[in-house]
Formats: C-alpha cells, sequence, structure tokens
C-alpha cells in the first residue's frame, strides 16, 4: 500500500476522513493525495458567473488544501500531494482513480437518524458502485483504531472468489490483524457443515500463517441485528464487504430497521471491487 486518495469537501466529516487516513498512512508508510472537486457558480439565469473565475476558484481551493497539509504535516510526518478541479465529485474521483491508481479510496460519510439517509444515493455509494479501488467509509464520529481485527461479511450461499480479497490480505498482514469471516444465518439449520470448514481453510490457507481466521455463524433472522450484535461483541475495528460479488451493501443498508444499527455511526466500513471489474490498473 503506497497511496491513498481522500476527496475532501472540508466538511466535519471529511476532515475526520482526512485525519484517520493520515493516521492509517503512517503506518503504512503510505503517501496521501487529497482531492477537492468544485462546481462553477451559475447565475439563477442559469448563465456561469464571471464574478470569479476558474482559476480563482482553484486558487482558492488549492490554497485551503495547502492549509489542509500544514494542519495534518503538524502531527504526521507523511508525504501529501493535492489536487483540486473543477467538475462533479464522484467523476473528480474515479478520474484521480485512473491518473493516480491509488491503493485506497477513503471517505467521510455523515451520521444520521437513519442509515438510508447516510449512504444510499450519496455521493460514497456512487464511488463504490464503479470504483476498481477498495474504499473505505469513515463514520463521522470514528477514531482511528489499529486494524487488529477485522470482519469480513460472508455470504456462504455466494461463495467468496479469494482474488477478491488481495487488499484485506495485505492490510491484515501489515497489522498481524485476526480476521473474522461472519455469516449471519436465521437458525442453527442454516449452517452448512461442510462450508464451514472449506471456506474457512480456503481463506485461512490464503490469508497466510499470520493472519488469524476464524469462520462464525451468528444466528438471527435480521442480518443487520446478527451483524450488529456481533460487532458489539468482538471490539472489531473494521468491517469489510464486496458489495458487488455479495450484494451486502443493499443488505447491509436497506433493511426495514435500519434505526437500530447501531455500529454505522462507528465503525469504518472497508468496501472491496468484485472480479466483475476490470481489475487491471
Amino acid at each position: 500500500m503506497k497511496t491513498f486518495l481522500v476527496p475532501t469537501d472540508f466538511s466535519s466529516s471529511a476532515n475526520n476522513a482526512v485525519i484517520y487516513a493520515a493516521a492509517l498512512a503512517k503506518e503504512c508508510k503510505a503517501k496521501l493525495i487529497l482531492l477537492h472537486s468544485f462546481q462553477i457558480p451559475v447565475s439563477p439565469s442559469g448563465i456561469p458567473t464571471r464574478a470569479i473565475s476558474i482559476e480563482d476558484l482553484q486558487k482558492n481551493n488549492e490554497r485551503f488544501l495547502e492549509k489542509e497539509v500544514i494542519r495534518i504535516q503538524r502531527h504526521h510526518d507523511i508525504k501529501i500531494e493535492i489536487w483540486t478541479e473543477p467538475g462533479f465529485a464522484v467523476d473528480e474521483v474515479h478520474e484521480i482513480e485512473k491518473r493516480k491508481k491509488p491503493d485506497l479510496i477513503i471517505m467521510g460519510t455523515k451520521g444520521a437518524g437513519k442509515i438510508k439517509e447516510v449512504l444510499i444515493g450519496s455521493t460514497a455509494t456512487a464511488v463504490i458502485r464503479d470504483a476498481k479501488t477498495p474504499v473505505l467509509l469513515i463514520p463521522e464520529n470514528a477514531e482511528y483504531v489499529r486494524p487488529e481485527k477485522i470482519i469480513l461479511a460472508c455470504d456462504h450461499k455466494a461463495g467468496i472468489n479469494l482474488n477478491n480479497l488481495f487488499f484485506l490480505k495485505d492490510l491484515a498482514g501489515k497489522f498481524n490483524s485476526d480476521l473474522y469471516m461472519v455469516n449471519v444465518v436465521p437458525n442453527k439449520e442454516a449452517i452448512p457443515a461442510a462450508e464451514k470448514g472449506i471456506v474457512a481453510l480456503k481463506i485461512g490457507h490464503y490469508m497466510g500463517d499470520n493472519i488469524i481466521c476464524s469462520y462464525h455463524f451468528p444466528q438471527n433472522k435480521d442480518f443487520v441485528l446478527g451483524m450488529d450484535d456481533f460487532l458489539h461483541k468482538h471490539k472489531a475495528a473494521m468491517i469489510t464487504i464486496i458489495p458487488q460479488k455479495h450484494n451486502l451493501l443493499e443488505r447491509l443498508f436497506n433493511e426495514s430497521n435500519t434505526k437500530r444499527m447501531a455500529f454505522h455511526t462507528k465503525l469504518p466500513l472497508l468496501t472491496l471491487p468484485g472480479t466483475h471489474k476490470n481489475s487491471s490498473r
């Protein structure tokens, strides 16, 4: 892991993600790329205003980013590159992703009463859908914790392609992490006895000897509540999903009982791109 791309709109949630990214980059000896995209002001008539030029807007935003760099480097001795471009946030994230080929995109998410208001239809979700790079979502109130305990949300019916776990293997290897593979099932009868051993052995072998892997089947008819309960009991630092492969993003954030999901305001969420995307970069 050499480069982290961190989009920012200078909001409190984005600032928190930057702080988290800086701490992680320091431990991984990685460089940060701070990206701010901006839109050209438009008058009520729909005609772009000439009160300020694109060049002036860009210079102003560069100054804001430079202040961010100074703030970060007071606490973390890391390399930081800044980019500011006119355009829509999602488009610019993917454009810089293509140009710079970061190992990880780190974004902030805002706290809200319902998880749908946090992610569904948001910039973060739009980035995840088309990213060829792992995306780490940082809740507004989350503090950096070394990822020594990581949860991988599994679905034994869909299976797991080991190629999708490359970044997770790299991350867990750097921190000698314990990896909890978690598959929420409605009852004991839904636990696949053979699959329980086979999948754990395959992933454990892939991860290597320094990463302790274990497979868990918490029982709950509500997937989200079962996952939430497991997270609280095991004090994990991060949860990982492969939304394109398992459709778990929708399962996590479209449950009817979203107001009872406590973990979304506290725990970073790592999403890994599925193999149906073009992984050659």
